[in-house]
Parts: structure tokens; sequence; C-alpha cells
């Protein structure tokens, strides 16, 4: 009858783990919904800049400014939309990063739930 209670210690710790893998993969959900939104803001600013580009050099640009809005060359707009861009793309790579870290996260967990599992097992084959 001892084999089939659980020790509540096991069961306590394999809970723990199983709380850290959802809250893990919550974050990696978050993750990528703000890898997809800086991915479509770099469209946007590709797709500026390009229109942007296509303007002739004598062409007045207007920026927003709150409420507000301030004339410039498209020359100035095209370099802002390029610093822009480095900036956005900086924050990808960022955003990637710790997205990767806490796959490895989900991974290591996982893995130490299975080893509980495995460790129970054995333990009870004795």
């Amino acid at each position: 009858m001892a084999s089939t209670m659980a020790d509540p210690e096991l069961t306590r710790a394999f809970q723990e783990l199983q709380i850290q893998v959802l809250n893990t993969r919550e974050k990696v959900r978050h993750i990528e919904a703000e890898i997809q939104a800086c991915e479509r803001q770099a469209l946007i600013y590709e797709l500026t800049k390009k229109t942007v580009a296509d303007l002739k050099s004598d062409h007045q640009c207007f920026i927003g400014l709150g409420r507000a809005f301030a004339r410039q060359e498209p020359s100035q707009v095209l370099a802002q939309l390029d610093s822009r861009i480095g900036k956005n793309q900086e924050k990808i790579r960022t955003i990637k990063q710790a997205k990767d870290y806490q796959e490895a996260k989900v991974k290591e967990t996982e893995n130490n739930i299975r080893e509980m599992i495995q460790q129970k097992k054995n333990a009870d084959k004795k």
C-alpha cells in the first residue's frame, strides 16, 4: 500500500515543476507575440522607407510629433527610418535570445520531471 501512495515531497516537487513549465511556456508565447509585433513594425518601416525613397529630393515630408506635424527633407526622414530599423532589429535579436533562453528552460524542466518520474519508477521496482 505504501507504493501506491505518493510521497508528499515528491508530489509537491512535481507540481512545482509542472507550474514552472506552464509559466515558462506562457512567457514563450508572450515573447513570440512581441517578436511578431516587432516584425510587423519592421515591415512598416521598410515600406515607408521605400515610399520616401521614391519621392523627389525637393519634395517636403511631414512627420508626426504628437498632435503636430513637422516638415522635413526626405533625406532626414530616411535617416530616421534607418535608425528606427536598426533599433528594431536589435530589439528583435534581444527578444529572440530571451525566447531561446526560455525554451531551454522549458526543456530542462521537462527533463527534470522525466528524471523524477524515472527515479520514482526505479524506487518502486526495488
